[in-house]
């Protein structure tokens, strides 16, 4: 257990996370079921958000940063987890060269959340669930991109 506490902002931002990916494992492709209804246990769906910087949700600076995780299934989680190669390759063929240099970046900065600022993260983490699932209802298929609620 790695001793930080779950909070919503982390609820919904794995949710997007896996929403992105169609409810697929971005490594091995294997398809899970997306959860029937929002309140629902979907976090025990067997489908994961794995960090793809070392830290993973420690880091601030990355915790709720798109480009910082994707959708994997608890196999090619601990898998990734166990093989920072593995890992990194993974991350450079979904989101590119740059884009996983940027991410490292970011990483090392130091971000703390003050005053008001989860509860911002929080309002601007859930506009963009509400956005994907309004163009997954409007029959979207596939890959949905999200911005990031850090930058509103």
């Amino acid at each position: 257990m790695s001793g930080i506490k779950i909070d919503v902002r982390d609820t919904l931002f794995s949710k997007l996370v896996r929403e992105r990916a169609g409810w697929k494992c971005e490594r091995c492709g294997q398809q899970f079921r997306p959860p029937e209804k929002d309140g629902d246990n979907s976090h025990l769906s067997g489908l994961h958000c794995a960090h793809i910087c070392l830290g993973g949700r420690r880091q601030n600076s990355t915790r709720f940063w798109p480009w910082g995780s994707i959708s994997a299934c608890y196999g090619c989680h601990s898998f990734i987890d166990a093989n920072r190669m593995e890992k990194e390759i993974v991350a450079r063929r979904i989101f590119g060269a740059a884009r996983y240099e940027e991410t490292c970046q970011r990483h090392k900065l130091i971000v703390r959340f003050r005053g008001d600022d989860s509860k911002i993260l929080r309002q601007n983490l859930k506009r963009e669930y509400e956005a994907m699932m309004a163009k997954r209802k409007a029959g979207m298929r596939g890959r949905i991109e999200f911005e990031s609620p850090y930058e509103r």
